[in-house]
């Protein structure tokens, strides 16, 4: 359960920080060589457990200038 919940709350903070730079979902999931839609399931917490590489939760913060503490 507490896995679920980070997920959600790392998603919701990728999804502002994103829209704070101004970058498309689209865009950030071209540049991170991941899909789109699985971009959308990270955003919405529908994923489980740890991000395989390279969709690594600090790999896509760092493509988007997140700062070096980014923890959500």
């Amino acid at each position: 359960m507490q896995e679920n919940f980070t997920n959600t709350l790392y998603g919701a903070a990728l999804r502002a920080l994103r829209a704070q730079k101004g970058v498309s979902q689209e865009r950030l999931a071209l540049e991170t060589s991941i899909g789109r839609r699985y971009m959308s399931d990270i955003e919405n917490g529908r994923l489980l457990g740890h991000f395989p590489a390279p969709a690594g939760s600090g790999y896509i913060t760092g493509r988007i200038s997140a700062p070096r503490d980014f923890h959500p």
